[in-house]
């Protein structure tokens, strides 16, 4: 299998998918599979769709969703035979223009992190990813989508074949804020968080001297040792990363680092 170099990784959705589709050469595990296997199946619609949620079954190889569950209707504003019909991407034409680039800047990431790990960590991961969607009423929906993967194709820079997909409205509860993606391995148990809004951070964000104050931050420098090489005092400083935290809707400073790293500003 050929191994990319990090200046070759794919950084978004789209470059994955072209990546995945160049790689003809490496033989597929599977047929694709009948659209239609898993639908009108009532046992099944009875025990995934518990509580107020929406639920398909992703062939991610053929982009197509397999299972589509009737409720989708009430949580994303699309019938099931529209989305049935339309795949992931009519999904993603309903997501607010604003929030379409993040989405796939952070699906980018969180495929990109899959690939890191071995085929038994793969196995049952799950992402999770929120979102603006445009619904039947004016105001946008926040939609978050969790993903947990079902089976796996023999190319690491593929997607994983089957996913499940469970939809769920959380404009009751986080109406506002920064869209976040996770990544959870299904065995060891451990997150990847991916501050989402920092995919198109502008450089303007931050002032010069903020700029400078952050880069020290990501190499572990102290209060009193960036004070020391851009000769300021240490209170101003503070002052410098109280205001990045802010702009950058961080909790920490390692946290701010993080998003400075993924938004380009370091």
């Amino acid at each position: 299998m050929e191994t990319l170099k990090n200046d070759q990784c794919p950084r978004t959705f789209s470059q994955w998918r072209d990546h995945w589709q160049r790689e003809e050469r490496l033989p597929l595990s599977n047929q694709p599979l009948p659209a239609g296997i898993f639908q009108n199946n009532p046992a099944l619609e009875l025990v995934l769709c518990v509580g107020h949620c929406a639920v398909a079954i992703a062939d991610e190889q053929a982009q197509q969703y397999l299972y589509v569950s009737e409720s989708v209707a009430d949580v994303l504003g699309l019938s099931a035979d529209a989305l049935r019909a339309g795949g992931p991407s009519r999904l993603f034409e309903r997501i607010v223009p604003e929030d379409q680039p993040l989405v796939e800047r952070a699906r980018g990431l969180c495929y990109g992190f899959l690939a890191d790990l071995k085929p038994e960590e793969r196995l049952g991961s799950r992402l999770a990813l929120d979102f603006h969607l445009r619904k039947r009423t004016d105001t946008p929906a926040r939609v978050l989508q969790q993903t947990t993967v079902l089976t796996l194709q023999d190319n690491a820079h593929r997607p994983p074949r089957l996913t499940l997909n469970i939809f769920t409205d959380i404009s009751h509860w986080k109406p506002n804020g920064h869209l976040v993606a996770s990544v959870q391995t299904g065995r060891q148990q451990y997150n990847c968080q991916l501050p989402v809004q920092s995919a198109l951070l502008p450089s303007r964000l931050l002032s010069r001297r903020e700029q400078e104050v952050l880069r020290w931050l990501a190499q572990g420098a102290r209060t009193s040792q960036i004070a020391d090489k851009l000769f300021i005092s240490q209170h101003t400083v503070e002052w410098h990363r109280k205001n990045i935290l802010k702009k950058l809707g961080a909790k920490s400073s390692s946290e701010a680092v993080q998003i400075g790293l993924h938004g380009g500003l370091i």
